[in-house]
């Protein structure tokens, strides 16, 4: 064949996969404007169908089905020349995009892949949020705990999360159902501020995840003073040795 019959055959190949009468209308615009008219060639577009996670090969019909929401993005920043074909496993942060968008931690303003003019910019914009964790999964296995804002969070592991309250509100929320003095309210006195303020004292509540068989371990508080002594408080705001806290460390798997 020649090099002019080779290309039709490709393209011929290619539209096959996408006769479904159902054909969604990204797929569609993305065919019609970048594999037609010759702007994206048919294996390189066959390639960045690949990466769009909304779109899936039905094995009986060998078509295409699903949204289609970025082969059309992806197929003009390729025809602009802003993907070189050398780099085109770098679309593979499409994939996070998406899963950061069903879990509604992308911006508002940041959903539409439209509004990105590079591979480098979408990346930027992944970066930031992929870390973020969702109040569900914060709170998957915790117990006594409204909410879990991410910004509190020093540590989220598989058996306890630790937190860092910051104030009142926070201490009281995270220690609720607790004797700890820091975490007192409905008219009772409050001592956060006068560790947190006056003394300098750091505190983090552990909350876990799992069945302590005691109730007294459901949260445990840790206060490090400045000279960064440690204590360790119960549920029931009585002290924890130290050689019990570190098989209790053990359990929750938490950090030195």
């Amino acid at each position: 064949m020649y090099k002019g019959e080779i290309m039709e055959s490709l393209i011929r190949n290619i539209k096959v996969l996408f006769e479904n009468e159902n054909i969604n209308e990204g797929l569609s615009r993305a065919k019609e404007l970048y594999l037609d008219t010759r702007k994206v060639r048919p294996d390189i577009f066959k390639k960045l169908i690949a990466f769009d996670p909304t779109l899936q090969l039905d094995p009986t019909t060998k078509q295409y089905a699903g949204k289609g929401k970025y082969i059309e993005w992806m197929a003009r920043m390729y025809a602009k020349r802003k993907i070189p074909a050398a780099q085109i496993g770098s679309l593979e942060i499409i994939k996070i995009f998406d899963s950061l968008l069903q879990k509604n931690i992308i911006p508002v303003e940041s959903r539409d892949i439209n509004r990105f003019q590079s591979v480098e910019q979408l990346d930027d914009i992944v970066r930031r949020h992929e870390k973020t964790v969702t109040g569900s999964e914060i709170k998957k296995g915790v117990k006594d705990v409204d909410d879990v804002d991410s910004k509190d969070i020093v540590f989220n592991g598989e058996f306890a999360v630790v937190v860092d309250p910051k104030n009142v509100d926070t201490s009281c929320k995270y220690g609720k159902g607790s004797k700890w003095c820091t975490a007192a309210y409905k008219g009772e006195r409050n001592y956060f501020e006068d560790y947190y303020l006056h003394r300098k004292v750091k505190l983090y509540y552990i909350i876990p995840k799992i069945d302590m068989k005691n109730q007294k371990y459901e949260k445990i508080a840790v206060a490090v003073s400045l000279d960064g002594r440690k204590e360790y408080f119960d549920y029931f705001d009585d002290h924890i040795e130290p050689a019990t806290f570190s098989k209790i460390r053990a359990k929750l798997n938490l950090p030195v």
